[in-house]
């Protein structure tokens, strides 16, 4: 399955450098996934994903990198529903952290 996001991606036109980071976010959060429940991940759930930010910011990682990772997990979510694996985008706008500059 991830390696028809990878030509999704290639479908939507992404960039090399943004299609790598993308598949790099998907892959460690199926990992993380995996080693949270100890199933396979086949769609996506807004609770998981509010869990995931939260780990992400206990591990003091940037307001900038979760942001990227859910905008890679947000692009998966629509393959997903390309798909027909998924029928609802969990991802919303309000999801990410605002960065003030």
């Amino acid at each position: 399955m991830i390696d028809k996001f990878k030509d999704y991606m290639r479908e939507l036109r992404l960039s090399q450098n943004s299609i790598d980071s993308y598949y790099s976010d998907v892959v460690l959060y199926e990992k993380y996934y995996k080693d949270s429940y100890g199933d396979d991940l086949n769609k996506l759930v807004f609770a998981d994903i509010i869990m995931y930010k939260q780990y992400l910011l206990n591990k003091s990682t940037s307001p900038k990198t979760i942001n990227r990772k859910l905008t890679s997990l947000r692009t998966y979510n629509e393959f997903l529903i390309q798909e027909k694996l998924q029928t609802e985008m969990v991802i919303k706008d309000r999801d990410f952290i605002r960065i003030q500059k």
